[in-house]
């Protein structure tokens, strides 16, 4: 997935309009991504417009208990990585 952020935020100075950044992972519908200084970070998915859906098909994806949408590549998906 790649995702563009909607526009600058205050509260998230480590995302820079403009710049693509590739999802490594879904938490509860969040997207972990690297930031602007390269950190892998969760952000809330109402930040973003995605510019492309497609998740690889090896990554391991899970529902939580209300639904919510949990996805790591199969190397990142072990409890406690991040």
């Amino acid at each position: 997935m790649i995702l563009k952020l909607r526009r600058k935020q205050t509260r998230y100075p480590d995302l820079s309009p403009g710049l693509s950044y590739v999802v490594i992972g879904i938490e509860a519908d969040h997207f972990r991504i690297l930031n602007d200084q390269g950190r892998p970070f969760l952000y809330p998915s109402r930040l973003f417009n995605v510019a492309d859906r497609h998740k690889p098909d090896d990554w391991v994806v899970k529902r939580g208990d209300e639904g919510e949408l949990y996805a790591y590549p199969p190397p990142l998906n072990a409890v406690g990585f991040f």
